[in-house]
């Protein structure tokens, strides 16, 4: 999967690492006049010019949101105050379906459902990635850890859909016994374990 091997790189070649290291042998953070892409710096590079592995972390996760909406930090619908990050962590979880790229994800996909679950779980890694305070942001191996989960979980989820029959569309419901004997009608991707 690109994204895993993305954060591997991101993890392994992260500019700010190496940037730390030409500052100052072994210093977490360094301040410097380094010039960084708007939309992708983290709020700390950009305010005070500290240089962290987090700032990577923050890239990583703009980039995650890129990839999977189809927007540009730096596109108009992004004013002062709306970031593509805050207009992303608006729409979540629910909007997952509506602010994802339409060449990612149509209702008329055999595995629409599976899709869904996985863009909607890269989301909120995007947005977990790109927390405004960089102590809130996960580690890049924890970031890797946490994308071969998700491609773990989709490609189970699509072995059960397979094994079971195509699944179209979100309104497929299925029974399901529950513990207590009782049968249960609930919208099928409330059961997909995800």
């Amino acid at each position: 999967m690109v994204l895993i091997e993305l954060a591997c790189l991101v993890r392994s070649l992260g500019l700010s690492k190496h940037v730390a290291k030409l500052l100052g042998e072994g210093d977490v953070m360094k301040q410097t006049m380094t010039l960084a892409t708007i939309g992708y710096m983290a709020p700390e590079f950009g305010s005070t010019g500290i240089v962290s592995i987090k700032c990577d972390v923050y890239s990583y996760g703009i980039i995650l949101i890129e990839t999977f909406t189809k927007k540009k930090p730096t596109d108009n619908l992004f004013a002062e105050e709306v970031t593509i990050r805050h207009w992303m962590e608006c729409s979540l979880p629910k909007g997952a379906i509506e602010i994802a790229d339409a060449d990612l994800l149509r209702k008329e996909d055999e595995y629409f459902v599976v899709k869904a679950n996985c863009i909607s779980a890269i989301m909120e890694l995007a947005l977990n990635c790109s927390a405004v305070l960089p102590e809130e942001r996960k580690d890049m191996k924890d970031v890797v850890v946490e994308l071969k989960k998700i491609k773990q979980r989709l490609l189970n989820n699509i072995n059960m859909f397979n094994k079971y029959g195509s699944i179209r569309n979100s309104d497929f419901f299925c029974k399901i016994k529950m513990e207590t004997n009782k049968t249960s009608s609930r919208p099928y991707h409330d059961l997909v374990l995800w």
